[in-house]
């Protein structure tokens, strides 16, 4: 699956109440959009959590406060929405 800018996704993940989701693959970007209305066209925010890398694996916490991101680096990210 790619994105609307041509990247690869790699992983995808909803918050628990549906109202977001997240995704990410080998541009090493992660988007947040609307959930409610989800296409990738309608990015809320994006931010940049492998440089040069590859996105593997999302999961919202179930509160839908963190956001894990694995990546190619070996390394688990963990952002406080």
């Amino acid at each position: 699956m790619t994105s609307g800018n041509g990247a690869r996704i790699y992983a995808m993940d909803w918050n628990e109440d549906g109202s977001v989701f997240a995704y990410g693959g080998n541009d090493g970007k992660v988007y947040i959009n609307n959930g409610t209305a989800p296409n990738f066209d309608n990015t809320l925010y994006t931010f940049d959590a492998a440089p040069g890398g590859t996105v593997w694996s999302l999961d919202f916490s179930k509160s839908s406060r963190w956001l894990a991101v694995g990546t190619n680096n070996k390394e688990v990210l963990i952002y406080d929405r």
